[in-house]
């Protein structure tokens, strides 16, 4: 139990997944981002995870799967830590991949946009007004001002 909550009735698909659920349970997006884990070392820039909380870890983890004492430790270091070391550092990376995602967005919305008003004019009417158009069955609505361009210079020649 963990701030009230069972944690072996967290549903995960194998270790990894349950390992990966644990953490983001246990810690904050911040503590996720901005430490590594335990036990640190000076040599290292960011501060370990809190040991205390990381313990509930290992104990899940090791009633969980049914993991004995004795065979734990080789577990958690070869085939746990390398995941929970590369989810941590996928966290981190998880900002930075928000705001480019969300960045290339705004820029597909602002290039469409100064597209279809530069070539508004030039595209007929039915084709301009296509929910009041009587050709809106032809094209689906899922086609661009760009698509609805090149269908109408293919049928023009």
């Amino acid at each position: 139990m963990y701030q009230n909550e069972d944690l072996f009735r967290i549903r995960a698909k194998d270790y990894g997944d349950y390992g990966r659920l644990l953490l983001r349970k246990l810690y904050s997006k911040q503590e996720l981002a901005e430490c590594i884990l335990p036990p640190g070392h000076q040599r290292y820039r960011r501060p370990p995870l809190d040991n205390d909380r990381f313990e509930y870890l290992h104990k899940a983890m090791a009633t969980k799967f049914r993991i004995s004492n004795l065979h734990y430790s080789q577990f958690y270091s070869k085939l746990l830590r390398p995941k929970l070391s590369d989810f941590l550092n996928d966290e981190r990376k998880r900002p930075n991949k928000e705001a480019s995602l969300e960045y290339a967005y705004q820029l597909s919305l602002e290039y469409s946009n100064r597209w279809s008003s530069k070539y508004s004019n030039e595209l007929p009417l039915e084709y301009s007004n296509r929910s009041s158009s009587m050709y809106s069955n032809e094209l689906p609505l899922e086609y661009s001002n760009l698509e609805i361009y090149a269908v109408r210079e293919i049928y023009e020649d």
